[in-house]
């Protein structure tokens, strides 16, 4: 084989028919057998992208990821949340199992909330990414985060509307979510290695609270300068103040 071609297929973010047949049980739980069942690998993709597609915030989303966030206690890894639409009712999170000193919420515009995920999916420090994007990503900006994630095996997850579903991604797996008062509807669009076109539907438990907007709620607030490429190594924040802000001047 071509020694060019070779070094290429070995890249992170190339995929191969063969992957399919080898990675086997590779991914984190979702905490949800039936989900668990339906993806490839038994759950989320590690060190990869995932998209999540809503009509709107709030319709169970951070309920479908609370599992796996409050796996990340156990390992102190930060999961940094970037431009969510609410704060999160620090309670809620608590009930679900996540220590909301480990979440670290980061401002800013659509440029910087662009450069901080890539920084943060690329930190050792962190062992979940969520990214509510302001503004719409072409289609080599979410290449960028795609290979950041494979980086350092960090999860990421892109939280966009549901008219992206008609645009190309090189996410991993991409989800399109639908939610009523009986349970939340999952439709899978796209898995790498696996099968598309299923639904899943997951009943409605304790939903995760977001009610007041973000620049309504008080919080920590902290400046950094956005030249910074790197992210604290452990969380430290007040017991009384449970949840922290990174915002850009």
């Amino acid at each position: 084989m071509n020694t060019s071609l070779h070094n290429l297929l070995q890249r992170p973010d190339i995929w191969r028919p063969r992957d399919r047949r080898s990675s086997g049980s590779s991914g984190a739980s979702t905490g949800y057998g039936d989900l668990d069942r339906a993806l490839h690998g038994g759950g989320w993709p590690r060190a990869a992208l995932t998209e999540l597609l809503v009509a709107r915030p709030g319709i169970g989303e951070l309920r479908l990821l609370a599992p796996l966030l409050s796996e990340l206690k156990t390992q102190q890894l930060w999961q940094v949340w970037i431009n969510p639409p609410f704060i999160p009712y620090a309670p809620a999170l608590l009930q679900q199992g996540i220590d909301p000193a480990l979440v670290l919420i980061v401002q800013g515009e659509a440029r910087q909330q662009l450069w901080a995920c890539e920084q943060a999916l690329r930190s050792a420090a962190c062992g979940a990414v969520l990214f509510w994007p302001a503004a719409s990503l072409r289609y080599t900006e979410l290449r960028k985060l795609q290979v950041a994630a494979a980086a350092q095996h960090c999860s990421g997850f892109l939280l966009r509307d549901t008219r992206s579903a008609a645009q190309p991604s090189p996410a991993a797996l991409r989800l399109q979510l639908h939610g009523d008062e009986h349970a939340l509807q999952l439709d899978i669009l796209k898995q790498r290695g696996g099968n598309s076109g299923q639904r899943i539907s997951l009943p409605h438990g304790y939903t995760l609270q977001m009610q007041v907007p973000i620049n309504q709620r008080a919080a920590v607030s902290t400046t950094i300068d956005p030249t910074e490429h790197s992210l604290p190594t452990t969380p430290a924040v007040a017991a009384d103040k449970p949840l922290s802000v990174v915002t850009w001047q």
